[in-house]
């Protein structure tokens, strides 16, 4: 591109300058909740800490927010027998979102923990975590993959890993992970910083230009 003065450069510069801040780059942030809707049996799950909050930095389209131990689980309860039990208690999370802007809805993801234990020498068990359509998987484990899509137009895909959980009989937890990925940017208009920004450029170019033809 060839500029025919100093007057079209400093306006396509400010331009550019103020391009990065609304363009296609996002912050998402919010709070998970953890609910553990079974009852009647000796399997207790809770999670800490609940409410769990996010927030990522300004990701562009395509870029990931990975939160690793975003929420530690943690099952009690003693049911082995000799010859080993399992029990299992559906969870739930919901994902609430306060950035980039109110979601249409919010993220319910269900859930299901598993745990067999085995009256040893010493107690023996095993509980894992695994969640509704985890049919995703990558180099951190399988996953669910929710799309969220806000008000604003943007969008993100949330996703919700797998987890194994391990212990002993009174100390079992595990670290729930997530991750959030830019898939729509932003579509609203400028910041009101990004435009003064603008304004500002502006308005110098206009006296630099008014000071050079007074001088001429």
């Amino acid at each position: 591109m060839k500029f025919k003065n100093a007057f079209q450069f400093a306006v396509v510069a400010a331009a550019l300058a103020v391009a990065p801040q609304i363009a296609n780059a996002t912050v998402y942030a919010g709070t998970g909740t953890f609910t553990d809707s079974s009852t009647g049996n000796t399997l207790q799950v809770n999670a800490i800490p609940n409410p769990a909050s996010f927030q990522t930095s300004n990701l562009a389209i395509g870029q990931s927010y990975y939160d690793a131990g975003f929420m530690t689980i943690i099952t009690s309860g003693d049911f082995a027998t000799t010859f080993g039990s399992t029990q299992r208690d559906n969870i739930s999370l919901k994902f609430t979102f306060t950035s980039p802007s109110a979601a249409n809805a919010p993220v319910n993801q269900a859930g299901v923990v598993s745990q067999t234990e085995f009256r040893l020498t010493p107690t023996f068990d095993y509980a894992s975590l695994t969640f509704a359509n985890d049919t995703n998987v990558d180099q951190n484990g399988r996953f669910a993959r929710n799309t969220v899509t806000f008000g604003d137009g943007s969008q993100a895909y949330l996703d919700v890993y797998d987890t194994a959980i391990s212990g002993t009989t009174t100390a079992r937890a595990a670290q729930l992970d997530i991750r959030l990925t830019n898939v729509k940017g932003s579509t609203a208009v400028p910041e009101p910083a990004s435009m003064a920004l603008l304004a500002t450029s502006l308005i110098s170019v206009g006296m630099v230009r008014r000071r050079k033809q007074s001088a001429a």
